[in-house]
């Protein structure tokens, strides 16, 4: 039998593609560990995820709900993250948490964390070809190729109306860059970092930023006022990149709380869900109802039937808070 040349490019051809969505399509391996290990996390379970050419390890909660991916900050998946992704499940998520880099259970404060905080902000951010450019504004990180292709999987497998992400100042744009399969339905970004320089960009491509208008992902941003990591540069691009079209005030929200002087939280507060979320005692704490109001936005766009209050349609801006919008025909707050 003869094959003709182009029967063999064809085949060739596909042979390709097929080994291409092979390498993209997500496989799950269970993780080896026991109580013991250094990568357990207790109550959660771990598997091993190879998609796109990457493999990570991804932590599971034990309860059921929609899907919220739980992005980790610096120095890592620390205690403070997964003590949030513990809050998160017990609300009736099913809380996935990857983990990028180092190993978890460790403390983000103290000598140790400072360390920690220095030696993966070089590497994962500084040196050439890693995976979060501190300098690279526009880019989307490569790790967002990973998380899209999982997305879809623990949507199919959680239900509900769609995903929720949250991202944390490492991570804090990200979420922006995983809507492309129409899963994620809501986001929260926490005090973004990325890039370092410049102070008004976004780590995010304008094509996935064009994405998210393109399916109306509604959209909650949360900070510090006097937090110079997440600069007010920032949030201005933020603004102008989801003005227009009535998108601004519709789909796009933010949750300021009230630091510096004349506040109880000082001008370095940074970590709202994290380092910061215990600083202030009492009933109720600014950051807590931070967290009350965050999981109401999410609960809310992604559940068939929410139990928690709406965020912002249902809920008036505290005191202690910078909101925008505070009413739908409110104008956005100065930020100098």
């Amino acid at each position: 039998m003869t094959i003709s040349r182009r029967e063999v490019l064809i085949g060739m051809a596909g042979l390709v593609g097929s080994s291409l969505r092979l390498l993209a399509e997500p496989r799950f391996s269970e993780c080896k560990s026991g109580s013991k290990d250094p990568f357990h996390i207790e109550g959660f379970n771990c598997s091993q995820v190879t998609a796109a050419g990457m493999t990570y390890r991804l932590y599971q909660s034990q309860r059921s709900g929609p899907a919220v991916l739980l992005l980790h900050e610096l120095p890592g998946l620390y205690k403070e993250d997964i003590e949030l992704g513990r809050r998160i499940a017990q609300c009736g998520f099913t809380v996935y948490m990857p983990l990028f880099f180092g190993k978890p259970n460790g403390r983000a404060d103290g000598i140790e964390g400072g360390w920690k905080i220095f030696w993966y902000g070089l590497t994962e951010t500084v040196l050439l070809g890693t995976p979060f450019p501190a300098f690279r504004s526009g880019h989307t990180s490569r790790v967002a190729r990973w998380l899209n292709e999982l997305v879809p999987s623990i949507h199919q497998k959680c239900g509900g109306k769609g995903v929720g992400v949250i991202g944390m100042c490492l991570t804090g744009s990200l979420p922006l860059a995983l809507t492309g399969s129409g899963d994620v339905r809501a986001v929260v970004l926490c005090q973004p970092s990325q890039p370092s320089i410049p102070h008004s960009g976004l780590d995010v491509s304008e094509n996935d930023i064009k994405t998210v208008k393109d399916h109306k992902v509604d959209i909650l941003a949360l900070k510090f006022s006097s937090d110079h990591i997440s600069p007010n540069a920032r949030w201005k691009t933020l603004k102008a990149k989801f003005s227009g079209e009535n998108y601004l005030g519709n789909h796009y929200h933010e949750l300021i709380i009230r630091s510096g002087d004349g506040s109880p939280y000082h001008a370095g507060a940074h970590s709202i869900f994290g380092e910061h979320f215990d600083d202030v005692k009492g009933d109720h704490p600014p950051t807590h109802e931070a967290l009350q109001r965050a999981l109401g936005f999410l609960d809310n766009r992604i559940s068939d039937t929410p139990h928690l209050p709406d965020y912002p349609d249902q809920q008036p801006c505290p005191p202690q808070f910078l909101c925008y919008p505070e009413s739908r025909n409110a104008a956005p707050p100065s930020i100098p």
